[in-house]
């Protein structure tokens, strides 16, 4: 995360109550390509907006498809 931040690659969903979720881009892990490395939402905000928002706001930052991927356990 220090890294991403460092690089731009970190996105923050916020709201009055504080931050919701962020949002980590990679274009270093996965064949160079604009990833979804990390997104994480409050317990309690999840299905309210912030995921959808961050995702948008990526999608509209890259020129090329933007990538992706889940873990089994998700």
């Amino acid at each position: 995360l220090t890294r991403a931040t460092a690089r731009g690659d970190l996105w923050l969903a916020t709201d009055v109550n504080g931050p919701q979720g962020f949002l980590c881009r990679d274009y270093h892990y996965f064949f160079e390509r604009p990833f979804v490395a990390l997104l994480v939402v409050r317990p309690q905000s999840r299905r309210r907006g912030p995921a959808s928002a961050l995702l948008t706001l990526i999608e509209a930052r890259v020129t090329e498809p933007l990538l992706t991927s889940t873990n089994l356990s998700n």
